[in-house]
């Protein structure tokens, strides 16, 4: 929300493929991203893939920096680039569930560190990218 006018701004799009066989699969599948009202690219230019799995993925921030998700422990982590400590700068908590199976005790949430918020944007849009590819077991760049 802009603080001055209170109205919501659009600060990011993803386009999604809407072809037939993505729609008899039911699976929604980004295919070009759009970050404060620049031209849409394709999804698999926003960042540079690495790792042998396909798991990792590198982008560049609005900060200039450079940020890799990396999956482990069944967890999302973003670390920056060139950090001396190594420490995540964001990490996703899945839901937790009562004895694995009864009601969520607690729901998921996006903990990011206050020296990222410059490009949370960016941030937010390469995990949805990578949540979405970690959730459908998608290896490919599109």
């Amino acid at each position: 929300m802009d603080p001055r006018s209170r109205e919501l701004e659009v600060v990011a799009e993803l386009q999604n493929d809407v072809s037939e066989r993505t729609k008899s699969a039911g699976i929604v599948r980004p295919t070009a991203v759009r970050l404060r009202g620049q031209q849409f690219r394709p999804a698999g230019e926003f960042w540079t893939r690495d790792g042998v799995a396909g798991t990792d993925a590198r982008f560049r921030g609005k900060d200039g920096k450079y940020y890799q998700w990396r999956a482990r422990k069944g967890r999302l982590e973003l670390m920056q680039e060139q950090e001396p400590d190594g420490r995540p700068v964001a990490v996703y908590h899945k839901h937790r569930r009562y004895l694995y199976v009864l009601k969520v005790s607690r729901q998921p949430y996006l903990e990011v560190h206050q020296s990222v918020m410059e490009t949370l944007d960016s941030l937010i849009v390469s995990f949805l990218l990578m949540e979405q590819k970690r959730r459908t077991g998608s290896k490919d760049d599109e």
